[in-house]
């Protein structure tokens, strides 16, 4: 089978297949019938071109040639109906009834030599039409037809808005592929040598108009040229190293099957892959830099609006962010933000935020005006109508819902764009992505609003009953001071949780909505990972913080004492030992030595082993954090009176100035919290509480800054089983 011949077979599947599919899919509609019926045409056209390609000799290609010329008189005049239907051209029906008469005159004379003269070899075909008299008038009325039919969806395209511009500019744009590929075919009917090369190009435009008419949301044609441009630059490359191979093969290795050139071909393959990748790569770079730098704009626009949303926690500066944002990304002439409380009952009875709520994707009036006509079912059309009516009166083009776990925040209306272009396929993505960005950043500002409404009122309330309780017993002033106490640890709460929780609570808030919304599995598997591992990191350290803060407060509500149960015979040694194991992973991880002097003596004392063994870990920890090269060393000693434990490094040391207050809540050297970002200032705090709860139990240190530092424990062997 030759080139030409599958591409007519190409063209008449092509052409059958989409003509079906446009008419079922609303058979009712007068677009979708004109242009099936010119989609048959093509097919019919394309089905007798491939069997005269196919033909064996001159009598049944002739046959053939007349027969295919039925599909081809008729291609015109059925695509200049199409045209009136599609833009609901009223005044052409006696022009098109004109038309189909003049079409049928030059049918008749399809049968006889005077269209089609003979058929003869020419330019490599065996049995090429040649043109008769009635045809050469035949041929320049066909293209006034094609032209007159592009002139009027110009001329409508200039003046057209929306959904409709966005429609007419594929067509015809799919005019310019189909008709100058399939104009080829009539060159060499004059014996101008030039051969239909490019009649394939017939079935992009069947294919191109099709789209446009059954799809609401069509794709940025924008994208299609970038799409386009990519792959023609990748097959020059391909092109260019074929035939520059298969010249140096040829000319300096002796013939492209030579000894020579198939060792050497087995090198300049891999090195061809290599260009060929990197090549692409850098087209690809080239046309997203120069060419449609406005489509690749779009990722950094959300990439820049998620980064600022996490540090937003007032809704004004939110909504100021995200309407600017949608303004100078798209060019809209309105836009504004909805938001309703939740329990507001008669928001949720609103028809558009029902519909909203339910189907959770953006509403385009241009997209419910065609719901509306092809809606079979009379109830959802009325569903479709109401909403449509609504939007409307609120003067939007659009209305997207802001989402945030499952639930309708609010919604966001657009005006249309300022050049009366179409909301795209890659607009509505990039602003799906921006509102329920906004969304999960308007539920964490509303959630903050409450806490801290609450912790006004609360204050408010505490010092009123504070002023009260000042002339009372001293039982009352016990209990007064016993409420401070948990305001302090209230609002060094919610100090910390401000302060350590929002940020990274915000990354994984963040991160799993663009997981929602799959717009983080468009990115690369390496930054996919990167992110995964990101939210880990993040909750270990959530969890961390909590667990810290948690203890602290349980230490702080009053004089901290084991449980008399737990209290056992405690074999330092093993706890010791339990430390190191515990930590030894770290200290691989920063090339640490982490020695244990162990104590032959096998010495005991009664504690509660877990906390013990926490406020040794939190020292060990420490001291492994704040050491870049070196050693950690942990000892145990003993004397007649006393346990001695102690924890010595080679790290950065605490400043003096900062020493007098490390044992305080939330308390961190300057030099830590450079080094550590991550740390809560409670470890030394709950060590010291746990050692203090020992009878007679000290925790002390000594330290340079520079040098390193040497943590003390030291516990009295007398004690209390139960302390």
């Amino acid at each position: 089978m030759t080139f030409y011949a599958f591409s007519a077979l190409f063209n008449f599947f092509t052409s059958l297949s989409l003509g079906l599919f446009v008419l079922v899919k609303n058979r009712n509609n007068k677009t979708n019938q004109t242009f099936s019926v010119f989609a048959f045409t093509i097919a019919l056209w394309s089905f007798f071109y491939y069997l005269w390609q196919i033909a064996d000799n001159p009598d049944s290609a002739l046959f053939w040639c007349r027969m295919l010329m039925i599909g081809a008189i008729f291609i015109p005049v059925t695509y200049l109906h199409f045209v009136v239907r599609f833009l609901n051209i009223q005044k052409q029906k006696i022009f098109l009834g004109l038309s189909y008469f003049l079409f049928v005159l030059f049918l008749l004379f399809n049968t006889t030599p005077l269209f089609i003269s003979h058929v003869e070899p020419l330019l490599g075909f065996a049995f090429w039409p040649i043109a008769g008299p009635v045809f050469s008038v035949f041929l320049p009325i066909w293209l006034a037809y094609v032209i007159y039919s592009s002139y009027l969806l110009y001329r409508y395209y200039r003046s057209a808005e929306g959904l409709q511009r966005l429609q007419i500019k594929y067509v015809l744009l799919g005019m310019i592929f189909g008709f100058a590929g399939g104009s080829t075919n009539y060159f060499l009917w004059y014996y101008i040598p030039i051969p239909p090369i490019f009649n394939i190009f017939t079935s992009a435009y069947v294919a191109t108009v099709a789209y446009s008419i059954i799809r609401y949301r069509l794709m940025d044609i924008r994208i299609v040229a970038r799409k386009i441009f990519i792959f023609v630059g990748a097959s020059v490359v391909a092109y260019l190293t074929y035939y520059a191979v298969l010249w140096f093969e040829n000319n300096l290795l002796g013939g492209a099957y030579s000894t020579k050139s198939l060792l050497i071909g087995v090198v300049l393959a891999g090195l061809f892959v290599a260009l060929f990748q990197s090549s692409s790569k850098w087209i690809e770079r080239l046309a997203n830099k120069y060419f449609f730098f406005s489509l690749y704009n779009y990722q950094e626009t959300i990439n820049y609006v998620s980064g600022q949303l996490t540090h937003y926690t007032d809704l004004s500066k939110i909504n100021d962010l995200v309407l600017t944002t949608i303004k100078e990304s798209l060019g809209v002439t309105q836009a504004e933000i909805m938001l309703f409380e939740k329990n507001n009952l008669s928001a949720k009875k609103d028809p558009l935020i029902k519909y909203l709520q339910t189907n959770q994707r953006p509403v385009v009036l241009e997209e419910l005006s065609h719901l509306v006509n092809d809606e079979r079912l009379k109830e959802q059309r009325e569903i479709f109508i109401t909403v449509y009516e609504r939007v409307k009166n609120l003067g939007a083009a659009i209305c997207l819902p802001m989402i945030s776990n499952k639930r309708l925040v609010g919604f966001i209306t657009l005006g249309p764009k300022v050049i009366s272009d179409p909301f795209t396929v890659e607009d509505l993505e990039l602003l799906m992505t921006l509102s329920n960005q906004a969304a999960i950043a308007i539920d964490n500002a509303e959630l903050y609003k409450e806490v801290k409404d609450f912790n006004k009122t609360l204050k408010q309330k505490v010092s009123e009953q504070t002023m009260n309780l000042r002339d009372k017993t001293k039982v009352l002033e016990e209990q007064a001071e016993h409420l401070k106490k948990l305001l302090v640890m209230r609002s060094e709460f919610l100090d910390i949780a401000s302060h350590q929780l929002k940020t990274p609570i915000s990354v994984i808030s963040g991160t799993i909505s663009m997981f929602k919304e799959g717009s983080i599995q468009k990115m690369p598997i390496e930054t996919q990972n990167k992110l995964i591992d990101n939210i880990y990191q993040k909750s270990l350290k959530i969890n961390q913080i909590i667990r810290d803060i948690l203890q602290a407060s349980e230490f702080d509500t009053d004089k901290f004492s084991f449980v008399e149960k737990r209290v056992v015979p405690v074999d330092l040694n093993k706890v010791l030992a339990d430390v190191i194991t515990g930590n030894q992973a770290f200290a691989d991880e920063k090339k640490l030595q982490l020695v244990f002097a162990f104590n032959p003596g096998n010495p005991q004392i009664n504690s509660d082993p877990d906390y013990l063994e926490q406020a040794i870990f939190n020292l060990v920890d420490n001291a492994l954090k704040y050491t870049k090269e070196g050693k950690v060393q942990l000892s145990l000693d003993e004397n007649l009176q006393s346990i001695i434990i102690k924890v010595k490094d080679t790290g950065v040391g605490i400043p003096r100035e900062d020493q007098v207050r490390m044992f305080g809540k939330f308390e961190r050297a300057k030099n830590a919290v450079n080094m550590y970002t991550d740390g809560s200032g409670l470890g030394l705090f709950i060590t010291r509480e746990i050692i203090e709860a020992h009878p007679g139990g000290t925790i002390s240190f000594t330290s340079e800054e520079g040098k390193g530092t040497e943590f003390i424990i030291t516990i009295p062997k007398t004690q209390h089983k139960t302390l």
